[in-house]
């Protein structure tokens, strides 16, 4: 059986906080068996726990809105390309596609899929800074995103519990330093074991045969509050504006219209205005400016609520074609944090 749906407070607080202590593991897991500092020391890194759907319901209490709100949609994004259909135990997913994930090559997201009795009741998923993907390396320079590093497109990483081995060869071949990108996407493998145990041990103390129950009354409790928050703010539209410059002189302009809808409980930031398109690698995709805007929201609206899929749902972006921070392939968007790590300032003005 699943939850029941008229589950008292108490036992979703238990359940809850069982939640946070496995995306909190998951973390755990990741930092101590990483091998690059940017992972052990600086944690730069997310980790997070979906349903059987690929909504993000929990996440670990580290990382950055980068990794964390652009993981939370990397999973359901990874499931179009292969189903949980075609998933079967011993299997983990693989991808730094910028327009999928975190926004450049050298963010890898590993997902893993949490079977109980050959079913799938969940996923467990992170993403880490990787020191070397290939290509230009770190800096702006490169033309386009081909010359930025290897493209790992959605694929199985280990199939059946062994690794792919094509795809390591591949690699290995592509990064100048194997031995530390390997012993890193070897700590996200294992941190999603970890989760993955821990949320089978959690079902079998609570005698559970899946999490969509649970889930659902989480997401939904957390949508609805984030609603019910954004009610408690005037309606209309109010503008924000920054400006800033950018390696090789370029002022870049992002403007905001941050409109207020009371009725539905939401939020609408549209972008109309900013800064077109860059030669340079400071491109951001949609995915790393929807993290960054939803981060500005709920810092100040209710950060004391889970960030799920819930949470996140009430506050809706409009981008326009030829954007900074809508990049189109194959725009360069290696150092695209230059621009990215901005779009919270004109929302907060505005705000």
């Amino acid at each position: 059986m699943g939850v029941a749906t008229d589950m008292d407070g108490i036992q979703l607080e238990i359940m809850w906080s069982n939640m946070i202590s496995i995306v909190d593991d998951q973390a755990k897991a990741l930092k101590r068996t990483a091998f690059s500092p940017i992972v052990r020391e600086a944690g730069d890194l997310a980790t997070a726990l979906f349903d059987s759907e690929g909504r993000m319901v929990a996440q670990a209490l580290t990382g950055t809105p980068g990794h964390i709100n652009s993981l939370g949609a990397a999973a359901s994004k990874m499931l179009k390309v292969i189903s949980k259909d075609e998933l079967y135990p011993g299997d983990v997913l693989i991808t730094n596609d910028p327009w999928l994930s975190a926004g450049h090559f050298f963010d890898i997201t590993l997902l893993t899929p949490i079977f109980r009795d050959s079913r799938i009741i969940g996923f467990c998923g992170s993403t880490i800074h990787h020191t070397d993907i290939g290509g230009y390396g770190v800096g702006t320079g490169a033309r386009d995103i081909h010359e930025e590093g290897l493209w790992i497109p959605v694929m199985k990483f280990y199939i059946d519990g062994k690794p792919n081995e094509t795809l390591h060869t591949i690699i290995r071949r592509n990064t100048r330093t194997p031995i530390a990108i390997f012993g890193d996407l070897g700590a996200q493998f294992a941190s999603g074991n970890t989760g993955g145990e821990r949320l089978n041990a959690m079902c079998e103390r609570h005698g559970l045969m899946n999490i969509d129950d649970l889930s659902a009354e989480i997401i939904e409790r957390s949508e609805n509050a984030t609603r019910e928050a954004i009610r408690e703010l005037p309606a209309g539209t109010q503008y924000g504006e920054s400006m800033f410059d950018v390696p090789g002189g370029d002022i870049i302009t992002l403007k905001t219209a941050v409109t207020v809808d009371t009725d539905e409980g939401e939020i609408t930031i549209d972008f109309e205005g900013s800064s077109g398109p860059s030669d340079l690698g400071i491109n951001v995709v949609e995915a790393y400016t929807h993290a960054y805007a939803t981060f500005a929201v709920r810092s100040i609206l209710n950060p004391d609520l889970p960030n799920n899929a819930g949470s996140l749902l009430p506050i809706k972006l409009k981008l326009p074609d030829s954007c900074i921070i809508n990049a189109r392939y194959p725009s360069p968007v290696n150092a695209r944090h230059v621009v990215g790590m901005y779009v919270p300032f004109p929302i907060l003005k505005a705000l």
